[in-house]
């Protein structure tokens, strides 16, 4: 469920919601997230734009996920 206005064009399977400078992802096993957690709200807004919002194949944390998912 979307927390935010941005958190609402999230294309990205793994998004679960994003905060001031975090953006939290599901985790690697059932029950688990990871948290990004950034010094400067521009980052974050730029990571959610570019990677969360549009191209989120190319996201590290995407990849590293889809991985595990594969090996299962």
């Amino acid at each position: 469920m979307a927390t935010s206005w941005d958190d609402s064009y999230a294309a990205c399977p793994f998004f679960l919601r994003s905060g001031n400078r975090k953006i939290s992802c599901s985790g690697v096993f059932d029950g688990t997230r990871l948290v990004w957690e950034f010094d400067q709200a521009e980052d974050k807004k730029m990571q959610m734009r570019v990677f969360c919002c549009d191209k989120y194949q190319n996201c590290e944390v995407y990849r590293m996920i889809s991985e595990v998912y594969e090996e299962e």
